[in-house]
């Protein structure tokens, strides 16, 4: 988690509740290091790995519609006064 905390830059409760609920929609699940039970590991579910693949397919397919409407924008002239 602490590695998780670094990556992500969220709090250790806010992470905490995040990956919860990433476990209870069995996105995730957690596992308790073998070499150090001090440390929890997490991992991404197979459902969680194609609830991600499906979203990034989302996000860069939205991202490109909005480069292609950013570049037939009318654009304004700042220069007048």
């Amino acid at each position: 988690m602490t590695q998780l905390r670094e990556l992500t830059g969220l709090t250790g409760p806010t992470l905490t509740r995040v990956v919860d609920h990433l476990i209870a929609n069995a996105l995730a699940h957690r596992e308790v290091d073998p070499l150090d039970r001090r440390r929890v590991l997490v991992h991404v579910s197979v459902d969680g790995a194609h609830t991600y693949r499906s979203s990034v397919d989302s996000v860069d397919y939205e991202e490109a519609q909005l480069a292609v409407d950013s570049n037939h924008a009318p654009t304004l002239d700042h220069t007048r006064s």
